[in-house]
């Protein structure tokens, strides 16, 4: 690989990206409360809109099937970056966290992948994932300093809702205006949309079902969840389709047995009433993809292959051959690996040259994708930070469960236990806008988590903790003619 002219003209306008773009935004941010939720909301908005047009990838390689096929610098770094030289500025009286806690967890997942480029016999793929995975440290850090009020954290819902909107409304138009079969929205596949909407749409159910969250909010919220159960749909991916219905059913049952309000009431039928006419109307496409047995049993087969050749690489390689360097490995001239795909096409009656083996396909499971690349240490690293996730929403939704929080933490707590689950069929923990999103909610349930550790809860669970201390004091009624109780007798202390 080596520079080309179109390279540098794309390393040009990143660093005017970076030397003009990120003073400005920063000079804008650091004076005006507006600016600083605009940025918060465009960072949260345009990685799923047009990210392809919006992004610069340096050194792009393309033909690789690897996943991460370059250096990439985004609109989304710019303003954030900006904003986050805003939040330092402005950083008075609101506590600034250059390492925030909980990142830790992150630097040591980070630490041990990233060893596995002694092994990789391209350590250059391994740096475009090194690069790509060292973004998300900016994105932690940025939305939890950037949480330092309620209206924040609305600012940030309201882009996710909106997001998944808008996604949606391209998703129909691909399908109904260009009959495009399977959607992939503004994605590069349809499980990584797939994916990206239940991520997201499963905690806008909770908070729209939430008797704490405001009438406007909650119609906002629903509308995202019914937006990304429309994408899931429009996706046909399997998978998605029977984690978005698992995690649907457990918020609303939960919601069930908690107390029933007319809005619940209401929203919890509405949602069941929208998500079985969108079944209905895309009943022929769901049944024609599940009872399509033979594509069917043949992704099967090739992913229980592809798990296989994993397993023959980590023991073979047990620090992993590399990050980002699965493909190379696992394709010609290397023949050992693409040797075993080589003879499962051959039991199916197929035969191809050798040039067809060139690029063959990644392993859709997560998990192996990185025992192989990475070996046991990177695995290791991979397990302490996914468990960190899940363990930071359970430890803080008791203590915010009488709050919108509270519900969102209760969402992402189910998306999280059913996504870990999906990662064994899909690897888009590995993709990009897929990862921001994972790194985005995690760090706001990490900046609650270091507020209840504090001792210093966010301003509006005060005022609700107050709000209900009064609601308690007005019904309790005194008992007619009780007795006053005889006062104990001093100690003789």
């Amino acid at each position: 690989m080596e520079f080309t002219p179109i390279d540098i003209v794309k390393l040009l306008c990143a660093l005017v990206a970076l030397l003009v773009g990120v003073p400005v935004i920063a000079y804008f941010c650091s004076r005006s409360l507006f600016y600083r939720r605009l940025a918060l909301f465009l960072v949260v908005l345009t990685p799923t809109l047009g990210f392809g047009i919006m992004s610069l990838t340096i050194l792009s390689v393309e033909q690789y099937r690897g996943h991460t096929t370059g250096f990439n610098i985004s609109l989304p770094d710019i303003i954030g970056l900006g904003l986050l030289i805003s939040l330092w500025v402005t950083r008075r009286n609101h506590g600034f966290k250059l390492f925030p806690p909980g990142l830790v967890y992150f630097l040591i997942f980070y630490v041990c992948i990233s060893l596995s480029i002694v092994q990789a016999p391209v350590p250059a793929y391994s740096l475009m994932a090194m690069w790509n995975f060292g973004r998300m440290f900016l994105y932690y850090t940025l939305i939890f300093n950037a949480i330092r009020s309620p209206a924040d954290f609305r600012t940030l819902l309201w882009a996710v809702a909106f997001t998944l909107m808008v996604q949606c409304l391209f998703s129909l138009k691909l399908r109904y205006v260009n009959g495009v079969h399977q959607v992939t929205g503004l994605f590069d596949h349809q499980n990584s949309m797939a994916s990206w909407a239940y991520f997201c749409g499963l905690p806008m159910l909770a908070l729209g079902l939430s008797r704490h969250t405001r009438w406007n909010d909650s119609l906002v919220y629903l509308a995202g969840f019914a937006s990304s159960g429309v994408m899931v749909i429009l996706s046909i991916s399997r998978g998605a389709l029977i984690i978005l219905a698992l995690g649907s059913i457990a918020i609303i049952v939960h919601a069930t047995f908690q107390k029933l309000t007319v809005k619940r009431g209401l929203a919890i039928a509405a949602t069941m009433a929208l998500g079985s006419f969108v079944i209905l109307m895309s009943l022929d496409s769901i049944l024609d993809r599940f009872i399509g047995s033979e594509d069917y049993q043949k992704k099967n087969n090739l992913r229980t292959v592809l798990e296989e050749i994993s397993s023959e690489m980590l023991s073979d390689h047990p620090h992993g051959v590399g990050l980002n360097n699965y493909n190379v490995v696992n394709s010609r001239p290397y023949r050992k690996y693409s040797s075993m795909l080589e003879r499962w096409d051959e039991r199916r009656g197929y035969y191809f040259s050798e040039e067809y083996y060139e690029r063959n396909p990644n392993t859709e499971n997560l998990y192996w994708m990185f025992l192989a690349e990475t070996g046991y240490l990177g695995f290791a690293g991979l397990l302490i930070f996914l468990a960190y996730s899940l363990f930071v929403c359970l430890r803080n939704y008791h203590y915010y469960k009488d709050t919108p929080q509270g519900s969102f933490i209760l969402g992402l707590t189910i998306t999280l236990g059913l996504f870990y689950m999906h990662s064994q069929l899909e690897r888009v923990f590995t993709q990009t806008i897929n990862l921001m999103s994972f790194m985005i909610f995690v760090s706001l349930v990490a900046r609650y988590d270091y507020a209840r550790r504090a001792g210093r809860v966010p301003l509006f669970f005060q005022v609700w903790q107050f709000y209900q201390a009064i609601l308690d004091t007005r019904s309790e009624s005194p008992t007619p003619n009780a007795t006053p109780a005889p006062s104990e007798s001093p100690s003789p202390a």
